[in-house]
């Protein structure tokens, strides 16, 4: 996840925040694993010299799965977010809940929070959501809350359960892409709003957003001279519409 934020922020401007954070104990066989940062990066960098809060999930730490201090650590990234009035950027790369911390003390009430915090900011701030990876479950609900959804393709999946799960369950045989695949949700459910071919592309494609938009809803969107003539005339804007 650190390489994808070091492609996401500007030089030298990312500010790492709870980087030592460990997951609460749960009195399963897990609370002896090493899991630092409980799976999720969060922090505070710049983009285009503007200020934006980032959480980004860590696959290598056991598949990105919700623990009880990364629920802790997404909330708070969304809240200074709010705070600061500034965009609030996810970058989702997660198999969803880890079952372990629903046992574990304030698990299910620091959950809740994924999904109350992003309905709050809306509205107030940017967010946005760079789906890399599968998103499944837990992980799969709040990224829908995000004003702009970005996901690429052949690597990103969200769904409620995962293939497997499905199967289990119902017996119904679907692949990722069938059931959850980012080509699907950019052209049928509309849950996508920008699909892309690569990491590189997405977070170009997520700097490009931050660069435009206003940092919070008091303030206006920047002003960019892209040295284009307002007043210039383009022929081609009369065969848009055809006469009849």
């Amino acid at each position: 996840i650190r390489e994808r934020l070091d492609k996401l922020f500007d030089k030298g401007t990312f500010d790492e925040d709870h980087l030592w954070s460990h997951p609460i104990k749960t009195g399963f066989d897990i609370d002896e694993r090493e899991l630092p940062g409980d799976a999720v990066v969060i922090g505070i960098g710049k983009i285009h010299g503007r200020p934006v809060c980032v959480y980004g999930h860590d696959f290598t730490i056991l598949g990105g799965t919700f623990g009880a201090a990364l629920h802790h650590k997404v909330n708070r990234a969304m809240g200074m977010a709010r705070e600061r009035g500034i965009p609030c950027i996810g970058v989702i790369d997660s198999g969803g809940e880890r079952i372990h911390t629903q046992f574990a003390i304030g698990g299910e009430a620091l959950a809740s929070g994924l999904y109350f915090v992003p309905s709050i900011n809306s509205g107030v701030i940017p967010q946005i959501t760079v789906m890399l990876g599968p998103s499944y479950a837990g992980s799969a609900y709040s990224p829908t809350m995000a004003d702009f959804y970005i996901m690429r393709n052949k690597i990103a999946f969200m769904s409620v359960a995962s293939p497997a799960l499905l199967k289990s369950v119902t017996y119904a045989d679907v692949t990722q892409e069938e059931l959850g695949g980012a080509e699907l949700h950019a052209t049928t459910t509309g849950n996508a709003d920008f699909l892309t071919e690569s990491d590189e592309e997405a977070l170009e494609i997520c700097r490009e957003l931050v660069r435009y938009l206003p940092l919070n809803n008091r303030e206006s969107p920047p002003i960019i001279d892209t040295g284009d003539d307002p007043s210039r005339r383009d022929d081609r804007l009369i065969e848009i519409v055809p006469a009849d």
